[in-house]
């Protein structure tokens, strides 16, 4: 079980993005089972698509929507309440932490999951996380 972040999903799809080559490997490797199963969060969806559609238009970001939703390996996470809450707490404590990290460390701690493929440091405090950059 694992979580991916949004710099892997936009360095995947962007040849000119820095973690571009490592971002595609992880992503190849979701998408083929390697990985096993894993959550997508729906923030980091959004974060995606948004980024994708404001830098590469919405040819880009439309064919990674589906293809994101369409990845059997990957089940979308539809966050609630008490996660935004949850996120708001963990943001105070881990202050490199924007909300949608915040509310993906929550969701890890309360599915027990440890793996997170993620390029941002920023997670690397959170103790229950064990941010990958490779598979």
């Amino acid at each position: 079980m694992f979580f991916v972040d949004s710099v892997v999903l936009i360095g995947a799809k962007r040849k000119r993005d820095k973690w571009h080559t490592k971002a595609i490997q992880i992503m190849q490797n979701i998408a083929n089972g390697s990985c096993g199963k894993g959550y997508l969060l729906d923030y980091v969806l959004v974060e995606t698509i948004n980024f994708l559609y404001k830098k590469d238009g919405l040819d880009v970001a439309i064919t990674a929507m589906s293809e994101l939703l369409s990845t059997e390996y990957l089940d979308l996470i539809l966050s609630d309440e008490i996660a935004i809450f949850e996120g708001y707490a963990l943001m105070k404590q881990f202050l490199k932490l924007s909300l949608t990290d915040a509310v993906i460390a929550h969701y890890m701690k309360e599915l027990n999951v440890s793996v997170l493929y993620s390029f941002d440091s920023g997670f690397d405090k959170v103790p229950w996380i064990e941010r990958r950059t490779s598979v």
